[in-house]
């Protein structure tokens, strides 16, 4: 339903209503809102606005006949009282403004650090056949900076890899696996160590990927029943590949291997 132009005098609580005017030029959080008390109402006339639209399917009631009086002069704010009123919300709007910038800057500064976390595992990754040692130490160094940087803002990094499904790849799914099984092992209160030890193991869960056909592992549709197999192998891929490595961990040997074993005794490989 289109929005209906009424003058101030007509407004009640109860109605949903838009301002006329520029965000900043008015002392409320929002153009549009339900209107809740008279106060409101007089901040509004107090601010020299004369007409509103509303929104009748969003309202909960009717605006007020045409020049109908709705306040006596014994309850009408004084000046100073509403001056008092619109300063308080003046501050508050610009308390919410402050908070606003500073939760994007934040996001800047997660997504740089993401960014550059997701540049790094797809570094790893390719040189874990060729340079294998060094691929494990760059690993480590990159589990410190998540622990450092993106654990540091569990909210905005949430917010930041939910917002980001179009880079979805092998990388950007370990990534992600790796965050997150650190949030809820911190959330368990385990210790760092073991912390640092689920991320690692996390980050190199599906390896073995990188031996699956890329059509296979990125294809949208059903996958056929030999493809399925194939991509089930990639457990055994990830272990070979782990096995030529001296310094890979054996707690995330046991990762790869049992990823997609589920507790009651289904799954794969060992099914």
């Amino acid at each position: 339903m289109a929005s209906i132009k009424i003058s101030v005098d007509r407004i009640q609580p109860g109605l949903h209503i838009r301002l006329p005017v520029k965000w900043n030029d008015h002392p409320f959080l929002f153009n549009s809102f339900k209107v809740k008390t008279q106060e409101q109402i007089q901040i509004i006339r107090h601010l020299g606005i004369k007409h509103v639209y509303i929104n009748p399917a969003q309202s909960d009631a009717e605006p007020l006949p045409p020049q109908q009086e709705v306040k006596t002069e014994d309850n009408i704010p004084r000046e100073s009282e509403l001056d008092a009123e619109a300063k308080k919300l003046w501050q508050e709007k610009q308390q919410r403004i402050e908070k606003l910038s500073a939760y994007r800057r934040r996001v800047i500064h997660c997504e740089k650090e993401f960014e550059r976390s997701l540049a790094c595992m797809r570094a790893v990754m390719n040189k874990i056949r060729n340079r294998p040692e060094q691929a494990v130490d760059e690993a480590t160094a990159l589990v410190d900076n998540i622990v450092s940087k993106l654990l540091s803002d569990d909210h905005v990094t949430l917010h930041l890899m939910n917002g980001k499904s179009e880079f979805e790849d092998i990388y950007f799914h370990s990534l992600n696996v790796s965050v997150i099984s650190m949030m809820i092992a911190r959330a368990k209160g385990l210790e760092p160590s073991r912390i640092k030890e689920l991320a690692f193991a996390a980050l190199f869960h599906d390896i073995g990927k990188i031996k699956v056909p890329t059509a296979i592992v990125r294809k949208k549709t059903p996958l056929t029943e030999p493809e399925k197999n194939y991509l089930k192998l990639h457990t055994k891929y990830g272990l070979d590949i782990a096995g030529n490595i001296e310094a890979f961990p054996e707690t995330a040997r046991t990762v790869i291997a049992q990823h997609h074993e589920l507790n009651d005794g289904s799954g794969y490989p060992m099914d």
